[in-house]
């Protein structure tokens, strides 16, 4: 009685642990009837499933007749259904969703049947799951304008994304309250995946299942495509244009020749196939064992948000190189000198077709190994990476310092290793049914690293280069003070009497300003520069300070990208169920 007792405790245990170690929560259910005998279920008909020729799981009808597959990832699947000497039926085309339950109702086998008989299952028109949850196939996403997972999430109903920006917002939470889960492995940020990589998204706004813990926004989900049992291969080549620098060092001779003046290109490929298949004893190859998957993708652009009417504003090069040269001017009343950058009009500028200095790039790439184990087994092997990098637009830079836009890099790899087993009760010599008639289990093992650098690209993480207009030096005299009482002198302290400035060599457009600030008062220390304070009181630069906003609206000349920064994240974790 113990021995049964303990199998009924562990038999619900692994019922309800799996959610946590799944790989998908699809499920196909149906009931299997003899149609020569009334639509009778039949008890013990094999019912096989598989996937892009692969087979995914095998079970035996029960005492109504009925079947079950759970855990399933998103995809399509097909169903071989045979009984005794019965011809097979084959229903094929079963679109399964994240979270979804596809109930085939009555599959009718029967002795009529003279050839196996091929069914193709349509998806409903409505989805049971209810509004919360929105999903799109690898066939919907093919048909979209998009090949951003994120842009693919934005299309849902009450999520929002930022143009140009990253992260969406479900229900008007913070991209930090999403939950994103891809293959079954939770991931800091929607990865930057290829197109023919994804199988399905799900998008979950609301009732989040209880086995995907606390999200307060929404969940992501992401299922990628797994190996086939036949080699499958393509690639795909898109442009609209390829840019040309030229010789200037800012990109005022660059040109772009092609369709259009943003410069996309993309390169897109993917392989899958078996790499050791099983042989009967005739020799002839009948099954996988060990199949892969491998995509990759690569982007580069020139422009990803161009702006209409012409493109965007930039300031003339001979406009700039005078501004270098004199970026101050000397006021007729004699007064501070002040900004030449305040005294441009619109002929100072000029449109360009693209964005200075805004170009960005992405390499990104998926992997997947599936060995097929005896004995029910199973045993995945997946993972993907994502590196891309670029430019820091800044549109407060974009008129007249888009030379020094930073550079920004953006990593992440995720990994995992996921062994299944799947029991099947043997039927007793009595014809007695066993209580538990099916059971299994899955380990997973999953890594996770994700990370981003900021930093001006000429300083990188050198720190005291940032904002290093140059070398101050100042020099003082000593001073004295007459002693009444005894008539004599004494020292009480020191008087600054000019300041000496070494421009950065590597800063020149920053240090633009003070070098002219020297000039115009060359061999005048007395009221410009015998002290720090002069120095800033004449609106030049020092250390640490940064040339004056044109109106409050657009960055001067020479004003450093102040940010830099390096991030990094670590997940692993253990799982059973």
């Amino acid at each position: 009685m113990f021995k049964k007792f303990n199998l009924i405790v562990l038999g619900f245990f692994l019922t309800v642990s799996a959610s946590f170690a799944q790989d998908g929560s699809g499920i196909i259910k149906g009931v299997v009837v003899d149609e020569s005998k009334g639509n009778a279920p039949i008890y013990g008909a094999i019912v096989v499933l598989k996937q892009n020729g692969n087979e995914k799981g095998k079970r035996k009808t029960q005492d109504k007749g009925q079947f079950r597959f759970d855990n399933l990832s998103a995809g399509k699947y097909e169903i071989i259904v045979g009984y005794a000497t019965y011809p097979k039926v084959n229903l094929t085309d079963i679109v399964v969703k994240s979270e979804g339950v596809v109930f085939l109702g009555e599959i009718k086998v029967g002795p009529k049947k003279t050839q196996t008989v091929i069914i193709k299952k349509k998806p409903p028109l409505i989805n049971p799951s209810g509004p919360s949850i929105t999903s799109y196939t690898a066939e919907d996403m093919e048909n979209m304008g998009t090949r951003n997972p994120e842009d693919v999430v934005a299309q849902t109903a009450a999520v929002t994304k930022q143009e140009g920006g990253s992260g969406v917002n479900i229900k008007g939470s913070s991209t930090d309250g999403n939950l994103i889960m891809m293959d079954g492995v939770k991931v800091r940020a929607t990865p930057n995946l290829p197109k023919g990589a994804m199988q399905e998204i799900s998008v979950i706004t609301g009732g989040v299942p209880a086995n995907y813990g606390d999200a307060v926004g929404g969940v992501i989900s992401i299922t990628t495509k797994g190996p086939t049992a036949y080699y499958f291969g393509g690639a795909e080549f898109q442009t609209s244009g390829f840019y040309l620098k030229g010789k200037d060092p800012n990109g005022y001779d660059g040109k772009v020749f092609g369709l259009d003046k943003y410069g996309y290109n993309l390169f897109e490929g993917l392989l899958s196939g078996p790499l050791w298949m099983r042989k009967d004893s005739t020799g002839k190859k009948t099954s996988p064992i060990l199949g892969f998957m491998l995509t990759a993708n690569y982007t580069n652009q020139l422009d990803n948000s161009p702006i209409a009417y012409g493109g965007a504003y930039r300031v003339k090069k001979e406009v700039r190189e005078f501004l270098l040269e004199n970026p101050l001017q000397v006021r007729p009343d004699g007064q501070v000198p002040i900004s030449n950058a305040f005294f441009l009009n619109k002929d100072d500028f000029e449109q360009n077709p693209w964005r200075m200095n805004a170009s960005s790039a992405a390499l990104s790439g998926t992997a997947k190994i599936s060995v097929k184990l005896p004995k029910n087994m199973n045993l995945v092997f997946g993972g993907n990476f994502s590196y891309s990098y670029g430019k820091a637009y800044s549109r407060n830079s974009s008129l007249l310092n888009f030379t020094n836009n930073g550079d920004y890099i953006s990593r992440s790899i995720n990994t995992y290793a996921r062994f299944s087993q799947y029991f099947s009760a043997k039927e007793s010599k009595d014809s007695v049914r066993p209580l538990i008639q099916s059971a299994g289990y899955n380990l997973m093992v999953d890594y996770s690293n994700s990370g981003g650098e900021t930093y001006d690209g000429r300083y990188k993480f050198d720190a005291f280069s940032y904002g290093h207009v140059g070398t101050f030096t100042t020099n003082r005299v000593p001073t004295y003070a007459y002693n009444l009482s005894n008539s004599t002198a004494f020292l009480n302290g020191y008087r600054d009497v000019s300041v000496d400035f070494v421009p950065n060599q590597n800063n020149m457009e920053l240090a633009a300003t003070t070098i002219q600030y020297y000039n115009m008062y060359k061999g005048q220390p007395q009221g410009h520069f015998e002290n720090i304070t002069q120095i800033q009181q004449g609106n030049a630069l020092i250390n640490g300070t940064l040339p004056q906003g044109v109106y409050g609206l657009w960055g001067n000349l020479g004003t450093p990208y102040t940010s830099m920064s390096k991030t990094g994240r670590t997940i692993q974790s253990y799982r059973f169920g």
